[in-house]
């Protein structure tokens, strides 16, 4: 199905590993050319360009900035604004730099619940107000899709209580959004993934964590191709009816 994405640009926070970069190849796959946005491992990211450019024929512009902070946030986008004519999509799926770990409810310190809320929650609002506003500065159209997660609806984990509630703070924020943004031409809309295996995510099927996720799946491991055929949807054409939408892609999980 041609979902209309050809030569349209997409920015894709933890664009270069994992599901961030699944979802750019189902992207690239319908002929969309990305940015996905880095803040490690500059050799994956150029491997990752060199292959998705050679099997798709897209344009790719990795770009290493840290989205948890505001101001390299406001660099990125004026380097866009400068490089790239147009900016139609943003994923925003990074998440990370929470430094809670394994930690019971009653030893997290407010420092560390605190980095959570920056690692996960803050940077969707900023990814999002300075996309919103450079579309709105070049009278443009754009898709947002969020990646909120099951364990903020439903989770088996023990500690890791801090996870929950900032995924499901990206969730209500997108509905917020959502109901604002249509009006100046950009849709929302926020995915729910359940148990993705990546390279860095239950890679490995003799640990704990991957038996007892594997215990719970209904229809076997979704791969970060999976949630970008779900993105790919939600950024067309196709789905102009779906705003605000929250999407249950957990394969079952949530029963």
């Amino acid at each position: 199905m041609d979902l209309g994405l050809k030569g349209k640009y997409a920015i894709i926070t933890g664009g270069t590993s994992g599901i961030g970069a699944g979802i750019g190849r189902v992207l690239a796959s319908e002929g969309c050319n990305l940015i996905p946005v880095f803040m490690v491992n500059d050799e994956q990211a150029e491997a990752y360009k060199e292959s998705v450019e050679k099997e798709y024929g897209v344009e790719v512009k990795p770009m290493k900035y840290n989205v948890a902070k505001p101001e390299l946030v406001d660099e990125l986008f004026e380097r866009l604004d400068k490089e790239v004519e147009h900016v139609d999509i943003l994923v925003n799926n990074a998440a990370g730099g929470y430094l809670y770990g394994q930690k019971t409810f009653d030893q997290i310190t407010y420092e560390e619940w605190q980095s959570g809320v920056e690692g996960i929650l803050n940077h969707v609002f900023y990814m999002s107000r300075c996309f919103t506003a450079l579309a709105r500065k070049r009278n443009q159209k754009g898709n947002i899709v969020n990646i909120s997660a099951k364990a903020a609806f439903v989770s088996v984990s023990k500690p890791q209580t801090p996870y929950g509630p900032v995924k499901g703070a990206v969730a209500a924020l997108s509905r917020r959004m959502a109901h604002e943004l249509i009006d100046y031409g950009i849709t929302v809309n926020c995915l729910i993934p359940g148990y993705v295996r990546t390279e860095n995510h239950y890679a490995d099927p003799n640990s704990e964590s991957y038996k007892k996720r594997e215990a719970l799946l209904r229809i076997g491991w979704a791969t970060p191709e999976d949630i970008g055929n779900i993105v790919a949807f939600y950024c067309s054409e196709k789905s102009r009816q779906i705003i605000g939408d929250l999407i249950d892609c957990s394969g079952g999980t949530m029963f």
